[in-house]
Parts: structure tokens; sequence; C-alpha cells
């Protein structure tokens, strides 16, 4: 009894013993590896995949991600030639290594391949292509599992600007951009523990331009102008701008007649009746781009009706003075096609726009009289067939001889030898001569007539004393002198001018009162 007593009480001292030393050894393991964990850096150690092997790699971009902490994670996106955009997942799609202990930043690339591929370090593409994304998700875990943190991404400009793409943009999960890594560097945010954070990298590569299209002439007319325009429409996919280089001429390889145009229209000067044209516009975009149009045609319409000559050798000669006041005016005329017959419209005045003064007149001679005095005209003839077409002159002119004559002049009122009395505001009012003064009492109407045969009148003066009391430019000449002066002489001076400066003047002397 007391032997087996023992020998149980030795077999549980003995199982004692050694589940002491389980766990004693399990405790110095759990230590071991936390320390060892510990010690280890937060940043995922980089394994050999075949990808790190010789391949045609065209471009990849490193992302970095870091936080205040020291914790640290990268992800590679790019290209290859050969790469497999998936599924199934290629030796360029490499999974993401496990995570170390807290704390530590996650971040992967998902390229909706199946487990265990759903997490990616680096992720190539197939290359070339217009458009990639690449879907970014990034988890930031603490050691106390609650703190949240601030998360910075980091990528070379160089890298990036290494890229066939236009446009590399960091966007949401719902496409919102974030940043343009093109032109930026980085981007931070705040990140919750244990929650993965999505984001998109949206790649647009260019696109070349549309082919132009929609020729003028269309393609195949016949009978087009010989001054016609050639245009074309053209749009760019990505809303680039165009430039373009113009073929034209006329065998079907057109040599290259403008470069770089910036316009979709090209004026090839005037053209040859009756001849086939080819010609074709190469667009070319903002980043070098090209697309080439098909080689178009047209022919030339065949040589119409000729205008008439235009009217030449003016005479009176163009600029010429001290012409009669009664002149012929002539020309030469004539029409290149033989068997048409012109006709004329004379135009001639002194001010625009001219006044046609003959219509349809067979002759190359018009007869004009009765001009004006130091006086410059204009005139021109415009020569029409008889199939409508018509051909103007230049515009001529001459000037007419000068003017020297001063105008004829005459005071009508005060009269010499008359009384003028008006008083009361005009109730008291009489005229009647005493011949031997002119005497005026109260206001009076000085008047006056002007005339001129050659140039006009252009203004008449009235004076007291040389003093200018009125200027009146148009018939009747009048002022009413209603100054109240002492009885004393006065004289009356009135100076009549033409239209080109020649005066007449002419004098009374008066008594006045009140």
């Amino acid at each position: 009894m007391n032997k087996s007593r023992k020998r149980i009480k030795h077999l549980i001292v003995f199982k004692d013993n050694f589940i002491n030393k389980i766990l004693v050894l399990a405790i110095i393991l759990l230590f071991v590896i936390t320390s060892f964990s510990a010690a280890q850096p937060q940043n995922p150690t980089t394994i050999t995949t075949t990808d790190d092997q010789t391949r045609s790699i065209v471009w990849d971009v490193t992302v970095n991600f870091n936080e205040p902490g020291g914790a640290y994670d990268y992800t590679v996106f790019g290209e290859a030639p050969d790469a497999r955009d998936g599924p199934p997942a290629d030796a360029y799609d490499v999974l993401k290594p496990p995570a170390p202990m807290p704390p530590y930043i996650r971040a992967w690339l998902n390229d909706n391949l199946p487990f265990p591929y759903n997490k990616l370090w680096k992720d190539y593409r197939h290359y070339p292509g217009i458009n990639k994304i690449w879907n970014l998700s990034v988890q930031w875990t603490p050691s106390d599992d609650a703190s949240p943190t601030t998360v910075t991404m980091v990528w070379d400009s160089a890298e990036i600007n290494s890229t066939e793409y236009i446009s590399i943009m960091l966007c949401t999960t719902g496409g919102t951009p974030l940043k343009n890594m093109l032109l930026e560097s980085s981007y931070s945010f705040t990140c919750p523990a244990n929650i993965s954070q999505g984001f998109k990298i949206i790649c647009i590569a260019n696109q070349p331009p549309n082919v132009p299209s929609n020729p003028n002439p269309s393609n195949g007319s016949t009978g087009v102008s010989v001054n016609a325009n050639l245009s074309w429409t053209c749009s760019d996919p990505d809303g680039d701008s165009l430039t373009y280089d113009v073929y034209f001429g006329v065998g079907s390889s057109p040599p290259k007649v403008a470069s770089n145009i910036s316009v979709s229209t090209y004026n090839p000067e005037t053209l040859a009746y009756y001849t086939y044209y080819y010609w074709r516009i190469v667009a070319w975009d903002s980043h070098g781009a090209s697309r080439a149009g098909p080689l178009w045609y047209f022919r030339t319409a065949v040589m119409p009706n000729r205008p008439p000559y235009a009217p030449s050798n003016p005479s009176p000669a163009n600029g010429s003075t001290e012409i009669s006041v009664n002149v012929d005016l002539s020309w030469s005329g004539g029409d290149p096609d033989s068997g048409d017959f012109v006709t004329y419209d004379v135009y001639c005045g002194i001010s625009f726009p001219l006044t046609k003064i003959a219509s349809n007149q067979t002759g190359t001679s018009h007869a004009l009289d009765h001009l004006l005095y130091s006086t410059k005209y204009y005139w021109k003839i415009v020569a029409w067939d008889n199939h409508q077409a018509s051909n103007a002159s230049p515009l001529w002119s001459f000037t007419t001889k000068t003017d020297t004559t001063p105008p004829s002049l005459a005071i009508t009122s005060p009269k010499r030898g008359y009384l003028y009395v008006n008083l009361l505001g005009g109730i008291i009012q009489r005229t009647f001569p005493i011949f031997f003064m002119t005497l005026v009492i109260g206001k009076v109407d000085i008047t006056a007539t002007a005339t001129d045969g050659q140039s006009g009148i252009n203004r008449v003066e009235i004076y007291i004393d040389n003093d200018l009391k009125a200027t009146d430019y148009s018939a009747p000449y009048n002022w009413t002198w209603l100054e109240r002066v002492p009885f004393f002489p006065y004289l009356i001076t009135v100076t009549a001018y033409d239209n080109v400066g020649n005066p007449s003047s002419m004098s009374r002397g008066v008594w006045k009162i009140f």
C-alpha cells in the first residue's frame, strides 16, 4: 500500500516536473521569438523572385510608405512586354511576404487574382497600353491595435516620368484624383488602425490623332475652282492640340508643301484649269504621335469666261491739276476673250460713295461740264462683258482750275440814305429815305446777298467797327443789331468768302442811337 502510494507520488512529481520543463521551454521559446521579432526592422524582407532575374522590364516605379514611428513598406508597379495581365498569375506577379510583428505598414497591389495572389508586392502589366489601373491597398497595424497614424507615400519623379503615360494620377477607389504623380512626389493621409485604405493608380497613355477626314474639295470631285482652299477635319481622342503636314501636287505621290500648321485649312494659291490634284494630311499631336490620312484627289474646272481688262490710261491723267471745268473723261478698255463685247459704267464725284453718272455705254469717253472750280474730283470706270463679268479701274482723281474770282457781295439793309426806326419792341417801325445819310434809331437787321458762280459761298461775316458780330454759313445772310449805343457814326462791314478762300468785302457808314 505504502509502496503504491510512493510510486504514484513519484509519478505525479515526475509528471509535474516534465510539465514544468515543457512550460519553461515554451516560455523561453516565446521570449526568443518575441525578442527576435522585436529586433527585426519593420520593413518587409526582400524575397528573390523570377522578376528579379534578367527580364525585359520597360519601366517600374517604387512607392514607399512611411509613418512617424519608423514603420515602412513599399510596392512596385510597372510594365514588361511579356507580362500577362492575368488571371492566371505569372512570374511578374510577386506575392507580398508575411507581415512582421506590429507595429508595421502593409501595402499591396491587388490584380483581381485569386488567393494567394490577391496581395502582390510587385505587379507588372503588358506593354504598351492606352490606359492601365493598379489597385493599391495600405493597412496600418499598431502595437496597441488601436492608434491611428499618418502614412506618407513617396515615389521618384524620375521613375514616373520614364513611362509612356501622359497622365499618372493617384486617386481614391472611386477615381477622384488626389495627386498628379507626374508633377508631385508624395501624398500623406491619416490611416486608422487595422483598416485597409484603398487607392487607384490610374495611368493614361497618349493616343495618336484620329484619321483626318471630311476633305474639301471632296474626294473625287470635279469642276473645282482654281481658287479653292483645302480643308479637312481632325480631332484627338485625348483632346491634344494638333498640327498638320500638307502633301499636295499633280502626281499620285504629292510632295510636302506645308509643315506644322495649326489650322485645318491650306491655300495652294491659284491652280491650273482642268487638272487632277492629289493631296493628303498627316496630323501630329503635342506628344509627337501622328496619323496619316488617305490619299484624296479632285479635278479643277475648265477655263471659264475671263472678265474684261481693267480700264486704264485715264484722261485727265490721275492726280492732274488745273483741269477745265468742262472736260471729257476717256480711258482704254477691251476684253481678253475674242468675240466678247464690253460696256462701261462711269462713276464720278467729290465725295464717297461716288455717283454712277453713266451706265452701259459702249464708248470709252464721257463728257463733263459745269464742274466746280478748285475742286478735286474722283472717278472710276467699271467694265462689263456680255457674260456679266466685270472689272473695275483703279480710283482716279483730278483737280479743276483754281478759282481766283472773289464772290459778288451787296449790303441790302440798311440801305444808304435811309432812316430806320424800330422802337418799343417793334410797335413803332418806320423806313423812309433821307438821302444825305443812313440813320438808325433802335434795332436794325443787317442783311447781305453773296453769290459765287465758281466754287460757291463758304460764309459771310458781319463786323461793326472791325468787331466781328456774326458769321453766317447759309443764305439769307443777316444779323440783328440790338445794341443800345450812343448817337455816333459806326461802320458796318460785311465780308464774304468762297469755298477756296477768296474774300469780298463791303462797308457802309451809319449813325445809330438807342
